[in-house]
């Protein structure tokens, strides 16, 4: 917009006399007061400037800060995170360490509830040695139950003297792996190695046991100790536990001469399922279909005489 001559006269006059010498010319007036105007306008557009400069400064402090917290809640995060990671590794590894050790302990268990004979077993088992079992059944007090020799002095107590080492071997296993459940026998076998279990084995073994109190060339022979009962598909006794048949195998134990009372608790708890660390189970299927008077009759044939009152 262009300004007219009058109008800046006018603007002139009207602007403040402390502006112009009293002898000023009318252009020297309009002169100054346009050199006014501009040191005005500098003197705004300066404040204009340091203002616009100020909150530049504050902006950029503020986007400093803004980056500085922005920057400590990343660093909080990633510490955070970092806890949180390790926490949840550590937890890992305690939760896999926990179930390898259940694994393993699950895989013993299992492996000494699957006890499988080997020849290699079947040998080491059969190089015991008696002298040195005889030191170890000594330490272990064994006679404290089993007397001296392995001859039991109570009825209810399984006399494990001339017993076959292969299968006092076996028993001392399942006690150590609790596939037989008695905590006195479990106090026992804890501390024992394998190898010492097969030495003691071995000991008693080498004994002498006692008399059956039947006699196997009497009239009086339980008919299911010599023959069975082909109704019930029950094989004679003497089938497996005669001393001539059991030549033939290395871990059919002797029941000759055992206690009675214990030759009746160990059929009835093949016969109730309480007592399941058999080969196939097959006791246990004997037992199942014996009769109580049965089984008594059976130990009243091949167990030693009862000890006198």
């Amino acid at each position: 917009m262009k300004l007219s001559p009058l109008y800046l006269i006018t603007t002139l006059m009207l602007s403040p006399v402390s502006s112009f010498a009293a002898d000023d010319t009318p252009i020297d007036q309009m002169m100054g007061a346009a050199k006014d105007m501009m040191q005005q306008g500098k003197d705004t557009a300066k404040e204009m400037g340091q203002s616009a400069k100020d909150m530049a400064q504050q902006g950029k402090d503020a986007a400093k800060e803004m980056s500085q917290s922005a920057k400590d809640m990343a660093e909080e995060a990633k510490q955070n995170a970092d806890k949180v990671l390790k926490e949840a590794k550590e937890t890992s590894e305690s939760i896999r360490d926990e179930i390898s050790q259940d694994f393993r302990a699950a895989t013993i268990e299992q492996d000494a509830k699957s006890f499988k004979w080997t020849q290699s077993l079947i040998e080491e088992v059969a190089k015991g040695d008696p002298k040195k079992g005889e030191t170890l059944a000594k330490q272990a007090r064994c006679s404290k139950c089993h007397g001296d020799t392995g001859v039991s002095d109570e009825d209810d107590t399984p006399s494990i003297a001339g017993q076959i080492a292969a299968y006092s071997y076996k028993q001392l296993h399942d006690y150590k792996a609790k596939n037989r459940d008695d905590r006195d026998m479990l106090k026992k076998v804890k501390k024992l190695s394998n190898q010492d279990m097969i030495d003691i084995s071995a000991w008693y073994a080498t004994q002498k046991t006692e008399a059956m109190a039947g006699d196997k060339k009497g009239k009086k022979i339980p008919v299911l100790a010599n023959k069975g009962d082909k109704k019930r598909f029950l094989i004679a006794c003497d089938t497996c536990h005669d001393k001539d048949a059991m030549k033939r195998g290395f871990q059919t134990p002797i029941i000759e001469g055992q206690k009675p009372e214990h030759f009746v608790e160990t059929m009835m708890a093949f016969k109730e399922g309480d007592r399941t660390n058999d080969h196939y189970k097959l006791m246990q299927n004997i037992a199942s279909k014996l009769t109580e008077d049965e089984i008594k009759e059976l130990a009243g044939y091949y167990a030693a005489k009862p000890m006198p009152e």
